[in-house]
């Protein structure tokens, strides 16, 4: 049997994946202090019960949402206790991820196998993608909801209605309950940017109408402010006024424009971005890549990845704290480009 790569990418990104996960399960140990300390607090909700009212070392802990703890108990509570199953969970996430971009890639370039697996080969040979993939950390579980919420987004592109807003509503629900409003950065400026993506592939001869396109993005926001809040309004109630204070402001707005928890320059992902992807931005053929897109003009798969892209990376740039993993569920954007 002959295997096709480009028909084939799918399945040949899975069994990479696979090879991943056994080496970082049998090998790498839990790495202080982040996967450590979230263990604790999984370990902590396991103890006590409460899944409401996140706490480590006995205190109240607003500083990350609980969809990943909830995670890692509903395992501990079919497996046991172990730290094979939160390393799991998160390396899934990323193998839903690559399932959601081969099915984005399908949909914004039906046809072409060769732009498939190249967007899945780029995305999983990526340096911080493979880093991440089975550390028990939020970034790349945001990346898998981050590309539910394209795909709802592009599926809105193609006139799938309502119910593709109301995915990509699901989509930033969940996303913010894993990693925090932050959420609606990787997803809002792609759907506010829908006009300028959508232009190269509309017909002049009957332009969309853009109010409804808009009243679905509002939808969207409703559905995925209501998630999030059916936690947060009940999680702040319990535990008080500072801590209701963390929840909605300081595990967002603070870290953004007045922390001192990971501040970097502005230019630092500019900096950073070659390791980010590594090793895709140091191979020549890449660089004639771009070089060749600037001369053709941008297709509506580059004007989407643009989209979703640029404003994340500006956004970031501008926020006081910043850690290279923040980028990450961007990576397929870029693997797109």
């Amino acid at each position: 049997m002959t295997i096709d790569p480009g028909r084939h990418a799918l399945p040949l990104a899975a069994l990479g994946w696979l090879a991943l996960m056994v080496a970082v399960i049998a090998v790498r140990p839990p790495t202080p202090v982040d996967e450590t300390r979230y263990l604790a607090v999984a370990w902590e909700m396991h103890q006590s019960g409460n899944w409401l009212s996140l706490r480590l070392n006995g205190a109240l802990y607003g500083h990350k949402p609980p969809l990943l703890f909830w995670l890692i108990n509903l395992g501990w509570g079919i497996f046991g206790v172990n730290t094979w199953w939160p390393r799991l969970l998160t390396g899934l996430a990323g193998l839903g991820a690559l399932w959601l971009l081969d099915r984005l890639a399908r949909l914004l370039a039906p046809g072409r196998d060769d732009l498939r697996a190249m967007a899945l080969l780029v995305t999983a040979s990526s340096l911080y993608w493979m880093v991440f993939t089975g550390a028990v950390m939020f970034d790349l579980m945001l990346a898998f909801f981050v590309l539910l919420g394209a795909l709802g987004i592009a599926r809105a592109g193609s006139g799938a209605g309502m119910r593709a807003w109301l995915l990509t509503g699901v989509a930033l629900g969940l996303g913010i309950l894993t990693k925090g409003p932050v959420a609606a950065l990787h997803l809002l400026p792609l759907a506010l940017l829908g006009p300028w993506w959508l232009r190269a592939a509309e017909s002049t001869a009957s332009p969309r109408r853009w109010g409804p396109w808009y009243a679905g993005v509002g939808v969207a926001v409703l559905v995925g402010a209501a998630i999030a809040l059916a936690w947060a309004i009940p999680t702040a109630l319990a535990g008080g006024g500072e801590f209701g204070r963390e929840i909605f402001w300081s595990q967002s707005v603070d870290r953004m424009v007045s922390t001192d928890h990971h501040r970097r320059p502005f230019w630092f992902y500019v900096a950073m971005a070659p390791v980010l992807v590594l090793p895709w931005l140091f191979l020549p053929i890449v660089w004639r890549g771009f070089a060749a897109l600037a001369r053709s003009g941008p297709s509506p798969t580059v004007r989407f990845a643009a989209a979703w892209l640029a404003p994340v990376a500006i956004g970031f740039s501008l926020f006081k704290g910043k850690q290279i993993q923040y980028l990450l569920p961007e990576v397929p954007a870029f693997a797109l480009l």
